[in-house]
């Protein structure tokens, strides 16, 4: 099996999991959990500090993304 197949058959359940818990959350009024956003937010409203955590993590997430840092793969 190629490294694309098993990253689609690991991660692919995790999103449609993701998605499941997200779409339940905003359509079911009397859901016992928030959205993952929602979460995210009462965290920075609760604990100032949280946001550095945020803004950090989305910019390794965006260099990460455009740059392919830090493995710079010739494979497909």
């Amino acid at each position: 099996m190629s490294r694309f197949a098993w990253g689609c058959l690991i991660y692919g359940p995790w999103f449609l999991a993701w998605v499941a818990l997200e779409l339940t959350s905003i359509f079911w009024k009397a859901c016992p959990w928030p959205t993952l956003s929602r979460t995210a937010w009462d965290l920075e409203d609760r604990w100032d500090w949280t946001q550095i955590i945020f803004l950090a993590g989305l910019a390794v997430l965006l260099v990460h993304i455009v740059f392919h840092f830090p493995f710079k793969s010739s494979a497909p």
